[in-house]
């Protein structure tokens, strides 16, 4: 199947993962136990942060949902950080489970 070979390598495997209202960091990144990452107490908003050793090259974006818990996604932003200046990849709405996002080069 043509999704399991793009998500096969995980390139932020390792990350350091930064989100100071963020629940269960790690399994942003590290952890397929089924278990999912949300926000503490009834918090609506966050900012997650990836730091990884070297620079990464994508251009496509997985996101889920844990939809047994309703859908909780009303919009989504994608930064990164160019010479300390942040810098849209990608907005959006709502996610469809498992969505795959083409990111403009």
């Amino acid at each position: 199947m043509l999704r399991n070979a793009i998500f096969s390598h995980n390139l932020i495997k390792g990350a350091i993962v930064s989100c100071s209202n963020g629940i269960r960091n790690h399994i942003l990144v590290n952890d397929p136990s089924g278990k999912w990452w949300t926000t503490k107490a009834n918090d609506t908003t966050a900012a997650i942060e990836f730091t990884t050793q070297q620079p990464i090259a994508f251009n496509v974006l997985q996101l889920q949902e844990n939809i047994s818990q309703g859908q909780r996604i009303e919009k989504f932003r994608l930064q990164y950080q160019d010479k300390g200046a942040w810098k849209d990849i990608q907005r959006g709405l709502r996610l469809v489970i498992n969505d795959c996002l083409p990111l403009k080069p």
